[in-house]
């Protein structure tokens, strides 16, 4: 498996970075329309934990890009102890949740983890 892990600081300057990330380590291995998805989903998913959650101890949140075989990762942890399932339930037009809805309909997989540290995920195949 290979991956880089990144801290981004706690602000809106966040998510341009967690694109640039994604443009230069992960868009080389997919074709355009898919490494396009896969900027979009990281700087939604950065966006969130931002507006959303507190950070890290260390004031930032991680950003995780990995490629393991056949498929990438994007993983986005925060200092957050809690993601209420219901909360990101997919009613846009009620909702406005449009980044988990972009999410669950262009990656090949997302999930979330509470494990002591808050992590938001999404996969998709090269």
């Amino acid at each position: 498996m290979d991956q880089q892990e990144y801290r981004l600081p706690h602000s809106p300057d966040a998510p341009a970075l967690a694109r640039r990330l994604v443009e230069e380590h992960l868009a080389p291995l997919l074709p355009e329309d898919r490494a396009d998805d896969v900027v979009l989903m990281t700087s939604e998913l950065v966006g969130n934990a931002v507006r959303h959650s507190p950070p890290l101890e260390d004031g930032t949140h991680q950003l995780l890009l990995a490629r393991d075989g056949d498929r990438i990762r994007v993983a986005v942890t925060d200092g957050g102890k809690h993601l209420d399932p219901d909360a990101i339930a997919f009613d846009v037009s009620r909702d406005a949740h449009y980044g988990m809805f972009i999410i669950d309909r262009r990656s090949d997989g997302w999930g979330f983890s509470l494990d002591g540290i808050k992590g938001v995920w999404f996969v998709m195949d090269l």
